[in-house]
């Protein structure tokens, strides 16, 4: 019984054994990939991101200044709501 139960022990770790020399590589790799990232593309992700939220931001600015009547309209009609 306790042959069993070494042999079962001792396939457990040995079934994991190429997944644990693999992650320090992986990790590796991911760290160069995003050392390689840091310095090409995230300038120009950052350009686009930046771009985006200007457009976003003019759009609004745009569409506050040609419409600014609309929103003071609910606060010039009377309230129909009773406050008593």
């Amino acid at each position: 019984m306790s042959a069993e139960r070494s042999s079962a022990t001792s396939a457990a770790p040995a079934g994991r054994l190429p997944i644990a020399r693999l992650l320090p590589a992986l990790a590796g790799l991911h760290g160069d990939l995003v050392r390689l990232l840091d310095h090409t593309a995230w300038p120009l992700v950052d350009l686009l991101v930046r771009l985006w939220l200007a457009e976003v931001y003019l759009a609004s600015g745009l569409l506050k200044v040609m419409n600014w009547r609309v929103p003071d309209w609910p606060i010039c009609r009377p309230s129909t709501v009773r406050w008593t």
